[in-house]
């Protein structure tokens, strides 16, 4: 059992400081898949426990000099980045239960498998959903939630 947690250290990278003491979620905000994903995480991030901003957000780019950015969904937490599954595995943690479940069953699976799920979904994702470049609007209460 050790092994499959061991393989998604490799993908969690640690800066030389902690950036905010709330876990951030940065994603492709030209991505449908990913865009609709954050509307789901807004319904389920209702304690507004975890942050959200935009790969191309103001944000993202004043951590840039702490990790190179890659395309991937990519969760900021406890002063660590991961990426890919191990970025949906943290995030489905860091918003309990009954999402702490999924976030298990990433774990289970071993990080190479997970990783090759993840980038032939993202490899294909415009093709599937396509782009969009249009933001929707957060309500008043869910404007918290997002960092500029």
């Amino acid at each position: 059992m050790n092994f499959f947690f061991s393989n998604l250290q490799k993908y969690i990278l640690k800066p030389e400081k902690t950036l905010t003491r709330h876990p951030i979620l940065f994603y492709d905000s030209d991505c449908v898949l990913c865009s609709q994903s954050v509307r789901w995480l807004v319904l389920c991030n209702k304690k507004g426990k975890v942050k959200i901003s935009s790969l191309s957000s103001q944000a993202a780019k004043a951590l840039e000099h702490e990790f190179k950015w890659i395309d991937s969904v990519v969760f900021y937490y406890d002063g660590k980045f991961a990426v890919k599954s191990a970025a949906i595995s943290e995030l489905c943690f860091h918003l309990g239960f009954p999402f702490r479940f999924i976030g298990w069953f990433i774990r289970i699976i071993p990080a190479v498998w997970a990783d090759l799920l993840y980038d032939f979904v993202a490899k294909n994702r415009f093709r599937w959903f396509g782009r969009t470049n249009k933001c929707r609007l957060p309500s008043a209460t869910e404007k918290e939630m997002f960092l500029s």
